[in-house]
């Protein structure tokens, strides 16, 4: 079951790719090469390749959308200081998931990819068919909520601590 909250995303988006731009974390605002505003996230693993990329991206039977293959080439994974955890999965965490994911009845009847989580274990995901939307999957509520249209979009939410109730 999807789960659609308030989608402002048109205006919203090209709200937060000028703001992103705007405070110097790359000409085109994505993908972030620089600490958020908050500071929240340090970068803990080298970039990645795109031979690694494709690796992962054949192990889950699906290629990532571009956003998310740009934020690997900057980073594998980002990690929340504060938190603790890993917003973004390292590639490697990223196929390690997704497989034990597979393994659970609800999850294995959706088309999601997931890449990261909230904290509580709970993925942040996109669709193989939704293009570069991002959702967040409850494991007690065995449904997906979409988040943004973007990864750009899903970044500077999550950065700014205004991401949809999810």
């Amino acid at each position: 079951m999807w789960v659609v909250v308030g989608d402002d995303s048109v205006q919203t988006l090209d709200r937060a790719r000028a703001a992103v731009g705007s405070q110097g974390v790359g000409d085109s605002g994505w993908p972030p090469t620089a600490a958020p505003p908050r500071g929240v996230f340090r970068r803990r693993a080298p970039r990645s390749t795109r031979a690694k990329i494709e690796q992962a991206e054949l192990a889950v039977s699906t290629s990532f959308p571009d956003e998310l293959r740009q934020l690997y080439l900057v980073s594998d994974g980002y990690w929340d200081e504060p938190g603790q955890w890993f917003v973004i999965w390292p590639l490697r965490d990223l196929l390690e998931r997704n497989a034990v994911l597979a393994e659970d009845n609800e999850w294995s009847e959706t088309d999601l990819v997931a890449f990261g989580d909230d904290g509580t274990g709970n993925p942040f995901c996109f669709s193989r068919g939704s293009g570069s939307s991002v959702f967040h999957w409850s494991h007690v509520d065995a449904e997906a909520t979409y988040v943004a249209a973007s990864f750009s979009l899903f970044w500077r939410r999550w950065t700014q601590g205004t991401l949809p109730p999810h």
